[in-house]
């Protein structure tokens, strides 16, 4: 029969590498999604296209993601489009739906920048996008002169 002191010693050697093995899959999955910036240390949002965001839909569901584009924000029809010509003809399947409060967001018919979450099932109002953006954090006016 084993000692109780033995018994101890290998429950905390196994909670131990439980611990461990949790945290480098925790680690993994925080290195999927974000990229640290060096100077800060926060997770930095990944720059994508919104056609790459559409055509690799599952590669980057659920990841924090900073697109550019043109953006309208309507009431029922808050889309960010490769182009203004998008825009303008409703190509909802071009676009992603942006999760925005009309309410808070100012009506934007212009080049943005969107940092938030990237949500592939979620393909907003009467589902007419290709999916959409959520918990936007920042929706801001690109500054093409400042680049």
């Amino acid at each position: 029969m084993p000692r109780l002191r033995d018994v101890k010693r290998w429950c905390a050697l196994a909670i131990a590498a439980a611990a461990l093995i949790g945290g480098c899959r925790l680690a993994s999955e925080r290195q999927r999604y974000c990229t640290e910036s060096t100077e800060t240390g926060y997770c930095q949002p990944e720059r994508i296209s919104v056609e790459r965001l559409i055509a690799q839909a599952n590669a980057f569901h659920g990841r924090r993601v900073r697109v550019r584009g043109f953006a309208h924000v309507a009431a029922d029809n808050s889309g960010l489009y490769p182009t203004k010509e998008d825009a303008d003809e409703w190509r909802g399947k071009r676009g992603l739906w942006l999760d925005v409060s009309t309410r808070r967001a100012d009506p934007v018919d212009q080049v943005v920048e969107v940092e938030g979450t990237f949500d592939q099932v979620n393909q907003g109002f009467q589902n007419n996008w290709s999916g959409s953006i959520t918990n936007v954090f920042r929706l801001k006016k690109y500054d093409e002169s400042a680049r």
